[in-house]
């Protein structure tokens, strides 16, 4: 069962990167990186799947999905870098960071240049999230 008290927020610390248990470069450019980290409640799966032109990060704990983003959106030709298609985090993990923490695992496995933007068409959650990104700068 899921506990959000587990958790108190995921994105605490702005230099967090997991543990890599795996990571493999290919030669088009793209990047597979397994991570973990481990808490007193369980061990928590990041799944980071980058190239030049897409990203894909899905999150678990233990074997419950809690947070997932892909990208790009559906305006792949952003001049400002690939926006992100959709972010879902389980309810019992919404306003925790954790949608903050796989956009920072993404950006820091996206080839060099490449930038990750908020798409276009937001959800009320999705403007309130991008507004606080913005706050933090």
């Amino acid at each position: 069962m899921l506990n959000p008290d587990q958790f108190l927020r995921f994105d605490t610390d702005p230099d967090f990167t997991a543990e890599h248990a795996y990571v493999r470069k290919r030669d088009d450019g793209s990047q597979v990186a397994k991570s973990y980290i481990d808490t007193p409640h369980g061990r928590i799966h990041y799944d980071v799947r980058t190239s030049p032109n897409s990203f894909d990060v899905e999150v678990m704990h233990g074997n419950t999905p809690i947070g997932a983003m892909y990208g790009p959106g559906a305006s792949p030709k952003d001049p400002n870098g690939l926006p992100i298609g959709e972010i879902s985090v389980h309810s019992k993990y919404t306003r925790r960071g954790l949608a903050t923490q796989m956009l920072r695992l993404a950006q820091q496995n996206m080839p060099e240049g490449v930038n990750i933007v908020p798409g276009r068409h937001l959800t009320p959650d999705g403007k309130k999230w991008v507004q606080s990104l913005e706050n933090r700068k």
